[in-house]
């Protein structure tokens, strides 16, 4: 390398120097990943671009939530982190709770991470939409959100405008570094689990105490089981989930029935069945408790018996720790765990209840159908064609012992009819042929 000086007087020499070659080291980002309530999250891959879009070498969080990369001094380039698996990872029925009541204004959802996280669709609303999807993902229909990743993260030092309404604002999902020349190591995010909105994802659930649930076995005439789950004691819930295991060698199910129940809400969205493991997913959640005692019911399956005695605490198993999530119940209007037991109760009353042919069949003007009853109820007696097609509902005041109701043609065509008597405990059908 050449260098010209020149003196005052306008003299010059001309001599040689060498250049140094100066760089610098390069410059490192460390901090922590955790929930707002100071859980570490692992396995979040931390993505570094330039301003080219070049990615860069970044980092994986470990089991402590710590991450660190080095970048080359002087560079600009965004920082993403990502973690998108375990959908179901924190998340419950008892969520479908809170976001419920913060929905209806019974009680709001008190930091801005849950208020985002209670936003399962990603529309900027907390909604019905929400409880629909969220539900789909617990009870098993769906495999993942549709329009959200698992977790979202925000940097640790983002103040929100409105804490109370996050959603109607830009808050940074990344971070850029421009020009970086010094070190950064306490470059912390907060991570939130999308559909926890109670922070089980932060291990911070609770067992307070057990419920006993209760399943009654009922003998159907054509054969069939009916298992009918409710309480087995009086005690307030506000939701439950449970997963069953079925052993299919002893029984196969027939019908999952919540006609009859006592949940307000209870529908077939609240079933999920693998045929192919024999396992039955189900829950069920309310705004508040309600009070439930031992005659209520949650729901029956019926069942087709495959040998000539089940065992039915194995043939039916309540599976504490299931495939997806642990079984539970709620109370305290979701704040309050439970661990549910399972108690058996096998109706040998059930043999007091029969329903018999009817008199005459064939018949042509009007005939009696007999029916017998172990106490006074009311019962329901349902006139069906061989299509199914509901032909006559009569609610009956059933007393103890023999009831006869008659039954005139002049409202049927000729053919068969089939009959079915419905009780809250038991039920049978039988047919008929109605000739001219």
């Amino acid at each position: 390398y050449v260098v010209t000086v020149t003196d005052a007087q306008g003299c010059y020499v001309i001599d040689s120097c060498e250049v140094l070659d100066v760089s610098f080291p390069p410059v490192t980002i460390a901090g922590e990943t955790y929930t707002e309530f100071g859980t570490p999250v692992n396995e979040v891959i931390f993505s570094v671009t330039d301003v080219a879009g070049n990615l860069l070498p970044g980092d994986t969080s470990t089991s402590t939530g710590e991450y660190q990369f080095s970048v080359p001094w002087g560079s600009t380039f965004t920082v993403t982190p990502e973690k998108d698996d375990n959908p179901i990872d924190g998340v419950s029925t008892v969520d479908l709770i809170n976001i419920q009541r913060h929905i209806l204004l019974i009680e709001l959802l008190n930091s801005p991470y849950k208020i985002i996280a209670a936003d399962i669709n990603d529309d900027g609303v907390i909604s019905t939409f929400d409880l629909v999807e969220l539900q789909s993902i617990i009870i098993g229909f769906l495999p993942g959100f549709l329009n959200n990743s698992s977790y979202r993260f925000i940097p640790e030092d983002y103040i929100f405008n409105n804490p109370t309404n996050p959603l109607i604002e830009n808050w940074p999902e990344d971070k850029t570094y421009v020009n970086i020349d010094q070190d950064s190591l306490n470059e912390d995010w907060i991570a939130m689990k999308i559909g926890d909105v109670t922070g089980a994802t932060s291990g911070s659930r609770y067992i307070s105490g057990e419920v006993d649930f209760m399943a009654r076995v009922m003998s159907n005439e054509d054969g069939s089981i009916d298992l009918i789950f409710g309480p087995g004691e009086e005690c307030y819930l506000s939701g439950y989930q449970m997963e069953l295991k079925i052993d299919q060698a002893q029984v196969g199910l027939l019908e999952i029935d919540f006609d009859r129940s006592d949940l307000p809400g209870l529908n077939h969205n609240h079933f999920f069945f693998d045929e192919r493991k024999g396992l039955l997913r189900t829950n069920w959640w309310h705004k508040e408790d309600i009070l439930l005692d031992r005659e209520d019911e949650f729901f029956r399956l019926r069942l087709r018996p495959d040998v000539s005695d089940p065992n039915w605490s194995s043939a039916i198993e309540l599976v504490i720790q299931g495939s997806i999530w642990e079984s539970e119940a709620y109370a305290g209007d979701g704040t309050q765990w439970l661990r549910p037991n399972l108690i058996w109760k096998q109706n040998l009353e059930s043999k007091q209840f029969a329903l018999y042919q009817n008199r005459p069949n064939p018949f042509s003007q009007e005939t009696i159908i007999p029916f017998l009853l172990p106490y006074d109820m009311e019962v329901t007696l349902e006139l069906t064609d061989v299509e199914g097609r509901l032909l006559k509902t009569t609610i009956i005041d059933g007393v103890e012992g023999l009831n006869e109701w008659r039954l005139s043609n002049d409202q049927f065509a000729d053919g068969v009819i089939f009959y079915r008597l419905i009780t809250n405990q038991w039920t049978a059908s039988k047919k008929m042929l109605k000739l001219r």
